[in-house]
């Protein structure tokens, strides 16, 4: 029922007599890779927001890396919207962006902006690292490196 509520259409069958080995039955069949070649994944999104409960988490096209010792879930809220890209993150000290479409293309302008902070301006060249400042100073911009 989970499956369904999220629009998925889930097929299940159950062989009785299948014992340890009844992958061996199931893909001697054509049925199983009719239904593979069906499934397609939907596109990535323009907006993530997520908690992490790890110290380093992928997403779609957002890698994250916790603050190291932070006592409570760092989160964050990314979205893409033409060509600014925003993320709003709590206990998050460094992230990549990976793309090779959509929502950021490659080589296609783009406005990075981490925390009210513009962080990256140009064009996006498929992978971009932000790292955290080299000093505390509060002064210091993160900098951005292309991959």
């Amino acid at each position: 029922a989970a499956l369904r509520n999220l629009g998925a259409s889930p097929e299940y069958t159950e062989y009785s007599d299948g014992e340890h080995n009844v992958w061996d039955r199931v893909y001697r069949g054509k049925r199983i890779y009719e239904w593979m070649l069906k499934q397609t994944r939907r596109p990535a999104p323009a907006r993530i927001e997520y908690r992490m409960l790890q110290p380093a988490a992928r997403i779609w096209w957002l890698q994250l890396r916790a603050e190291a010792g932070i006592k409570t879930p760092p989160l964050v809220s990314a979205e893409v919207k033409g060509t600014d890209v925003t993320l709003l993150t709590h206990g998050i000290d460094a992230w990549v962006i990976a793309s090779a479409g959509e929502p950021i293309v490659p080589n296609a302008p783009i406005k990075l902006t981490w925390n009210k902070q513009v962080v990256f301006e140009g064009k996006f060249p498929g992978v971009l690292r932000i790292l955290p400042p080299p000093t505390t100073d509060a002064t210091t911009q993160p900098s951005a490196r292309v991959d």
